[in-house]
């Protein structure tokens, strides 16, 4: 097996394909997303822990020993990893705990060991130090040094030491009183109440909802489901998301600043609501932090039942 870019290099070639949509020739497909074709007994959380349990399984591990390529269209830390897997089993399988830790810090932003935030900001930094925009480009560039940055991290520290300094800053702010946290287990929710915008990996390490409303002091909100509600998770069934229009619609009912409530469709990866005052990102808006916090509690008990509004990665959500 060895690695070929996605593209028509693929075409007539076996393969298995990280992540994405399936293709014709793809043995297998390694993907969380709903119409994924990944055999049960292989999913999980991240598509690289999907590349151990293929090497670790005895009905489809024959397919790694003989099909010719693999192959992702985008090189993240999880794919990266996964790539990687397939084309070292046995020091992949070595360094299985630390691939899954790694890979959960690039795709979900959540934190177990500070080896795997380092790793998830070196793919980050490396790919910007060295200009690789391209995704082909990338996996050569960065394939042959996954071993020695999940052993030996602080040898590339050059490369991630610029993020992971935001994130020693960000964890003191967390830590310091600064930051409230509300979590809300019936409804998924999490409310984080912040003097300034913590970095995503310091956030959601922190809470465990997937439903997230980030509160800033000057008055300006985020209200976003987290990834692991876009695919199918499988440590934890994260609630249908609903579609959040209708609180977009109704907060502008109250709204007093120039701009407007606006809402992503929810069937985006990470779809947010915030208030936008003409340029696109979340701005300050005239409502009280009490009264955002009431309508979006109040939304989500309201309608958790409207079937109309739900929307879930693991099929039709049935009453």
């Amino acid at each position: 097996m060895r690695y070929v870019p996605f593209g028509p290099e693929l075409d007539g070639m076996p393969q298995v394909l990280v992540g994405g949509e399936a293709r014709p020739r793809a043995m297998l497909t390694l993907s969380q997303r709903a119409s994924s074709p990944t055999p049960p007994a292989l999913l999980a959380d991240t598509t690289a822990e999907m590349a151990l349990n293929l090497l670790r399984s005895r009905e489809f591990r024959p397919i790694v020993d003989t099909v010719e390529a693999v192959s992702s269209e985008r090189c993240d830390a999880d794919s990266l990893l996964a790539v990687w897997a397939l084309l070292n089993p046995d020091e992949a399988l070595l360094r299985a705990e630390h691939v899954g830790e790694a890979a959960r810090a690039g795709t979900f932003h959540v934190r177990r060991s500070s080896e795997a935030a380092q790793f998830a900001c070196w793919v980050n930094g490396f790919r910007r130090d060295e200009g690789l925009a391209e995704e082909a480009d990338a996996f050569r560039g960065m394939l042959p040094l996954v071993a020695a940055a999940l052993d030996h991290p602080r040898d590339f520290d050059l490369c991630w030491i610029g993020e992971y300094s935001d994130l020693i800053h960000d964890s003191a702010m967390l830590d310091s009183g600064a930051v409230q946290i509300e979590e809300y287990p019936e409804l998924d929710l999490a409310i984080m109440e912040t003097p300034l915008w913590l970095h995503n990996m310091v956030r959601f390490s922190a809470l465990s909802g997937f439903r997230v409303l980030t509160v800033r002091s000057e008055n300006t909100y985020t209200l976003e489901y987290r990834l692991e509600s876009w695919v199918q998770y499988q440590s934890r069934r994260p609630l249908p998301r609903i579609d959040l229009r209708p609180l977009a619609a109704r907060l502008n009912l109250f709204e007093r600043f120039p701009g407007s409530w606006r809402a992503d469709p929810v069937d985006q990866p990470r779809p947010r609501l915030f208030f936008d005052a003409g340029e696109g990102r979340p701005a300050p808006s005239a409502l009280a932090a009490e009264t955002v916090i009431a309508e979006v509690l109040d939304f989500f008990r309201q309608n958790a039942a409207r079937r109309d509004l739900q929307w879930s990665p693991y099929g039709p959500v049935r009453a």
